[in-house]
This record gives C-alpha cells, sequence and structure tokens, in this order.
C-alpha cells in the first residue's frame, strides 16, 4: 500500500500544472536561514519558470535566481518554522512574470512550494479594469447625454454627467431616481416616446423640444433609445441640437426673404 501511495504521489507531481519544489533551508552559524537549496522539481517548473530542470536541482536560490538575497526567503522561513502553509501573490522582477506562491513544511529545514505563472491572468486583468475605467470616463463626460430610465415609473435609474448638465442636475447623484417627466417641454412627448418605446422596441433619432429643469430653458434634443425588456427600461442617448435648429430655422427664414424679393 505504501508503494501504491508513493507511485501515485509520483504521477500526481510529475504531472500537475502547478510547478512544484522541494527544498531544504541552509543556516549560518548563528542558526539563522540565509539560503535555501532546491533539492527536487516536478517537469511544470520549468514550463513556468523557464529554466531547465537539469540546472535547478542541488543549486542555492540566490545561485540560481541571481538575486543575492534568495526570493521569499522569510515567507519560506516562517512556514518551516512554524508549519503554518502560507499563499501570495506576487511580481518576480527577476523573471518578469506574475506567480501565486502557495508554501508548505516538510518537516525540519524542508519546505515545498507550488506555484502557478499567472503573467497572463494579471495582464489580461489590467486590459479589463483599463477598459473598463475607459468606458466609464467615456460613459460620465461624454458629450453625448446616456441614460437609463424606467418606463413604469419614469424615474432615472442611470445616467452620465452630459445628461445631468441638460437635465438640470447638479451631479448623477442628484439625478438617481429622479421623475423625468420634467425632462419634456411638452408631457404628451413623453407619452408618444413611451408608446413607440413599447410598440418597437427602440426609438431612433426623435427630435423634441426638452426642458433644464434648473433654468427651465427650453431646448431641442435629438433622442434615441432602445428597450431593455428585463429591466422594462429604456437605455439611450439625447444629443442638444438646438444649434443646428437654429440654423436651420435661420436658413428656412432668410430663404422665404429671398422667394419675397424675387417675387417682388
Amino acid at each position: 500500500n505504501l508503494e501504491i501511495s508513493e507511485q501515485k504521489f509520483r504521477q500526481l507531481y510529475e504531472n500537475m500544472t502547478e510547478g512544484v519544489a522541494i527544498h531544504e533551508l541552509c543556516f549560518d552559524d548563528h542558526g539563522n536561514a540565509v539560503d535555501y537549496r532546491i533539492l527536487s522539481v516536478n517537469e511544470s517548473f520549468e514550463k513556468n519558470t523557464g529554466i531547465s530542470v537539469d540546472k535547478v536541482k542541488g543549486k542555492t536560490a540566490s545561485e540560481l535566481y541571481g538575486t543575492g538575497t534568495p526570493p521569499y526567503l522569510q515567507e519560506y522561513s516562517e512556514t518551516a518554522k512554524t508549519g503554518i502553509p502560507a499563499a501570495f501573490d506576487t511580481y518576480f522582477e527577476a523573471m518578469d512574470k506574475h506567480f501565486h506562491i502557495a508554501v508548505i513544511s516538510l518537516g525540519g529545514p524542508l519546505f515545498a512550494t507550488v506555484f502557478e505563472d499567472v503573467t497572463e491572468r494579471i495582464i489580461n486583468t489590467e486590459k479589463v479594469k483599463e477598459s473598463e475605467r475607459k468606458y466609464r470616463n467615456l460613459y460620465h463626460y461624454g458629450h453625448v447625454g446616456l441614460f437609463e430610465t424606467s418606463l413604469k415609473d419614469a424615474t432615472i435609474q442611470a445616467c452620465n454627467k452630459r445628461y445631468c448638465d441638460m437635465a438640470g442636475f447638479n451631479s448623477v447623484e442628484e439625478a438617481i431616481g429622479q421623475d423625468i417627466l420634467h425632462l419634456y417641454a411638452d408631457p404628451e412627448d413623453r407619452e408618444q416616446v413611451k408608446r413607440i418605446m413599447r410598440e418597437q422596441g427602440y426609438i431612433s433619432d426623435h427630435i423634441i423640444k426638452l426642458k433644464n429643469q434648473k433654468t427651465g430653458k427650453v431646448f431641442w434634443g435629438e433622442f434615441s433609445a432602445r428597450l431593455n425588456p428585463e429591466l422594462d427600461a429604456a437605455e439611450g442617448t439625447i444629443i442638444d441640437i438646438t444649434s443646428l435648429k437654429n440654423a436651420e430655422e435661420e436658413l428656412m427664414f432668410r430663404n422665404e426673404q429671398l422667394s419675397q424679393l424675387i417675387q417682388e
């Protein structure tokens, strides 16, 4: 049974995707841990570190990694001394890699590390965080008003700063939960928008008069949205096209004047 157990352990040891290394602490004349020697590693040690298995066995950590001070000596010696397992994430500059490392005591000066190169995972996580940061900045500080409003009770569920500026709120926090009916210069426009959303599931480039609730100023808005059936909410955009409408009206007025002059 002991032979079978050792065989199974060896198979597990050699076939793990994580790197495994067995070490022995090295002490000075005062009994202080100053280094550790690598006694054995599995095949995945090389896959995770890039160091050939043949170059590892019998080397001290300071010699193998060329870092002067043996990497993570304090953490490893503490586990060997107390018998308490430890795990941590770290960036190892000498290899330019991120690792997740678990360390366990094997009794006396012996300890084992089980580790995994998580560099790709860390980089991908950072990319996702950066994308989220850019999206948040785009959402909150873009020049287009973005919103999510409940069709049922006509309240604001989410919005960005530009929407607040147009609607007359001091902040996003102030706007959340507020009634959107004040935004419509003509309350009947709200019912028309709601009906279109229910019938089509979307509304595109719908031009209506809107009103800033703080100043009372009326402006022209181009409104597009889609229905989110799970939330029963409209998710969309508002663009202030007042300048464009004014220019169109001015052009129409000039054309009318020109037509009258020609007729005269």
